[in-house]
């Protein structure tokens, strides 16, 4: 998958953390990435940024609600082959 944009978030909770990262593809799909607390990990496609958007966002607000915060954002508008070159 070659991604056009590529942003993440990362919450934590003491010594927990939830790493969100969204990457839309050239084609343009959405696939969001959930990894943690934990080995927990999933990851869902859309076909449409506004609802990836809204699944985003109602999982965010339900992390804030067990007292995960936003400790870290990161936006990335390369290419996968342009971050590859030296």
């Amino acid at each position: 998958m070659l991604a056009a944009v590529e942003t993440a978030w990362l919450f934590v909770r003491g010594v927990q953390s939830v790493r969100i990262i969204r990457a839309a593809t050239l084609r343009g799909d959405v696939h969001l990435h959930i990894k943690g607390p934990g080995t927990e990990q999933e990851s869902h496609t859309f076909h449409d940024v506004i609802d990836c958007m809204h699944f985003q966002a109602d999982f965010e607000r339900r992390l804030v609600g067990r007292g995960f915060a936003l400790e870290r954002f990161t936006s990335d508008r390369r290419s996968a082959a342009r971050r590859e070159r030296p």
